[in-house]
């Protein structure tokens, strides 16, 4: 009979032993525990990501980090510019026009406030600067008239102000390039030019 308790006893102990680590691993399964942090917008980290030029592309990608969703949609809610496209998915692609900042400015800044949504419903909104430099594009000469020379005479032509364009609106002015000039020629910074061949 003392065996018989001894064995009864020790397979109560066994029992009860099975029964409190299966309802340790059932707790702690049952409530998972989030280390994800605060759900947050990520942007480039390299330097210089938010500086563009005008007339050139910027691209980059935004994504979220922390939160309790697996996936993420973005929005652009405030701050958008003619030309700028931004997805769901966090794509950003924008070139600036030529006219976008102004001559005597030399930089723009833009503000923009971008929006993420994940699964869960967590919001965030996060406000970044981009900053347009401007460029300035030479001058564009169209066609000029037709410009006739007589030997031993004085030739003069000008240069009509009409065939000249900036596109960015500064003043032009007409320089000479000396050594790619006829000898004895001159040009004015207001476009005539004159010349005797002999």
């Amino acid at each position: 009979m003392r065996n018989s308790t001894f064995l009864i006893f020790t397979l109560l102990i066994l029992c009860f032993r099975t029964f409190a680590q299966e309802t340790t691993v059932a707790a702690d399964s049952a409530a998972p525990v989030s280390n994800a942090g605060p759900f947050k917008i990520s942007f480039p980290v390299q330097p210089g990501w938010n500086v563009v030029k005008e007339g050139q592309k910027l691209e980059f990608e935004v994504k979220t980090t922390g939160g309790t969703g697996t996936r993420s949609s973005f929005a652009l809610i405030q701050g958008r510019e003619e030309g700028i496209q931004f997805d769901s998915l966090g794509r950003f692609s924008w070139t600036p026009s030529f006219d976008f900042v102004d001559r005597l400015s030399n930089t723009r800044t833009l503000q923009l406030i971008f929006e993420a949504r994940n699964d869960k419903n967590e919001r965030v909104n996060q406000a970044v600067e981009l900053r347009a430099e401007h460029v300035n594009r030479p001058p564009v000469v169209g066609e000029l008239k037709p410009f006739y020379v007589r030997y031993n005479t004085q030739n003069t032509y000008t240069i009509e102000s009409s065939v000249i364009k900036d596109e960015d609106g500064d003043p032009v002015v007409i320089v000479p390039i000396n050594d790619e000039m006829p000898e004895g020629a001159k040009l004015t910074a207001q476009g005539e030019f004159t010349w005797k061949p002999s």
